[in-house]
C-alpha cells in the first residue's frame, strides 16, 4: 500500500501484537473470544485513519491554532541497549538497536517467527509512552511531525478537544469526489439513493457561505417556533431522546438499505460477483462505517443472500417499524423549527415511496407524455401507449 510504504520510508514503526475480540451477545453477556485477523481491509482503514489524523493536525497547526497534540517521545539509549540484549538471548544478533530503521529491520527479521510476540513485545515496552500536549514535539513510531488524534473514539478529553477545534473552523466541507461518484453511479444505474445524494448536496451547499449569510437576512425561519420548541422539548426530553435514537436507527437502517442496493445493481451490472453478507462482515471488522447493525444486516443475507432490498427481511423489517415513529416525529419537529434534516427527511421519504405498492408516478408519465411524447405503459394492458393530450 503507498500510504503504508510512505510511513515505512521516513522510519515509522510496525509493531505487530494480537488484538482480541471479546464477542458479546445482544443482552451484552460474554460468549467467547478469538484472535481478530488483521485483514488486508484493516490495514487500508488504519492507514486512512493515521493519514486523516495527520491532515488534521497539520490543519490546525496551518492555521496557528493550539490544539493538544499526540507526542511519542523516542525511547532512551538505555532502553535501546536492554532490548538489544534481550533478543541476543534470543538467539538474534543484531547490530546495537540506536535508530528506527535497525528497530524494523529487527521486527521484520522476526514476522512469522515463534519469537514474534516475544520481540514485539519488547520493543513495545522499551519505548516511551505517549502522551498528549501543546508542544510541537512529534510522534517516534509513526515517525510523524505533526500528529493528533481525531478518527479514534472520542473517549479522552484531548480527543474531545480536537473535535470542538474543528468545530470552529469554517462551516464549509470539502469533498473528494467519492459521494459524487456515488451519486453520479447510483443515477446511471437507475437506484434510488437519496439520502446518500442529500449528504452530498448538503456539503455543496455548505461551501456557499456568502450566499447563506445574505440568505439569512432575507429569509426568515419560523417566527417563535425554534423558542416554542425547546420549550416543549425541556418539558418531554426523554421523549425527544427516545425519538431522536428510534430516528438515528432507522436512518442508518434505511440508507445502507440504499447503499446495499447499489453494490447488488453494480455488481450485477459489472459482473463484480459481490456477496453482501460478506460485504458486510468486512465492515464490521473495520472500516468507517463500522457499527454493531451491520451483524444483523450480515445476519440477513445470509438468511436471504439474494435479498433485493434490506427493507424486506422480516426481522430488520420489524425492528425499523418500532422506531418510524421517532423518525417521523424528529423530521416534523425539525420541519416546523425551521432546521434543515436532509439525510432524516430523504430517508422517510424513501422508506415511505418503498413501501408503496401505488405511486403516483401515473400522472408524472402522463405529463411526460404531454410535454414530450415519451409514451407511458398502462396497467390494464401490455404495450407503448400516447395521446394527444388536447390543449384543454
Amino acid at each position: 500500500m503507498i500510504l503504508r510504504r510512505r510511513r515505512r520510508k521516513r522510519g515509522a514503526l510496525e509493531l505487530t501484537m494480537p488484538e482480541v475480540k471479546v464477542e458479546l451477545d445482544r443482552d451484552g453477556r460474554v460468549t467467547g473470544a478469538r484472535v481478530v485477523e488483521q485483514t488486508t481491509s484493516h490495514q487500508i482503514i488504519e492507514e486512512f485513519m493515521l493519514a486523516a489524523n495527520e491532515a488534521v493536525a497539520e490543519l490546525l497547526e496551518s492555521r496557528g491554532v493550539a490544539f493538544l497534540r499526540r507526542i511519542h517521545a523516542p525511547p532512551s539509549p538505555q532502553k535501546l541497549k536492554a532490548l538489544t540484549e534481550f533478543v541476543a538471548h534470543l538467539g538474534l544478533k543484531t547490530a546495537p538497536l540506536e535508530s528506527r530503521f535497525e528497530l524494523q529491520a529487527l521486527l521484520d527479521r522476526v514476522k512469522g517467527r515463534p519469537e514474534q510476540h516475544a520481540v514485539n513485545y519488547a520493543a513495545l515496552r522499551s519505548m516511551q509512552r505517549a502522551v498528549y500536549g501543546p508542544a510541537v514535539e512529534g510522534h517516534y513510531a509513526l515517525a510523524s511531525e505533526c500528529y493528533c488524534h481525531f478518527t479514534s473514539p472520542i473517549r479522552r478529553y484531548p480527543d474531545l478537544t480536537v473535535h470542538r477545534l474543528i468545530d470552529a473552523i469554517l462551516d464549509s466541507a470539502g469533498q473528494k469526489g467519492t459521494g459524487a461518484w456515488t451519486s453520479q453511479e447510483a443515477l446511471a444505474l437507475q437506484v434510488p439513493t437519496p439520502t446518500i445524494d442529500a449528504a452530498v448536496g448538503m456539503r455543496a451547499l455548505s461551501t456557499r457561505k456568502a450566499e447563506r449569510v445574505a440568505a439569512a437576512e432575507v429569509l426568515p425561519g419560523p417566527p417563535q417556533r425554534l423558542a416554542g420548541d425547546r420549550e416543549r422539548l425541556a418539558g418531554e426530553r426523554e421523549r425527544a431522546l427516545a425519538d431522536l435514537q428510534g430516528a438515528l436507527y432507522a436512518g442508518m437502517v434505511i440508507t445502507f438499505a440504499q447503499g446495499l442496493s447499489l453494490l447488488r445493481a453494480a455488481s450485477d451490472a459489472y459482473d463484480y460477483g459481490l456477496e453482501l453478507e460478506a460485504v458486510a462482515r468486512v465492515w464490521r471488522a473495520g472500516c468507517i462505517i463500522r457499527a454493531a447493525l451491520l451483524e444483523d444486516i450480515r445476519a440477513a443475507y445470509q438468511r436471504r443472500p439474494e435479498l433485493p432490498n434490506l427493507l424486506q427481511d422480516p426481522e430488520l423489517a420489524a425492528e425499523l417499524t418500532g422506531r418510524l415513529p421517532g423518525l417521523r416525529a424528529i423530521v416534523r419537529a425539525a420541519a416546523q423549527a425551521g432546521l434543515p434534516t436532509p439525510g432524516f427527511s430523504s430517508a422517510l421519504a424513501y422508506l415511505d415511496g418503498y413501501r408503496s405498492a401505488w405511486l403516483p408516478a401515473n400522472l408524472v408519465q402522463a405529463l411526460r407524455d404531454y410535454f414530450g411524447a415519451h409514451t407511458y405503459e398502462r396497467a390494464d394492458r401490455p404495450g407503448k401507449f400516447h395521446t394527444e393530450w388536447g390543449e384543454d
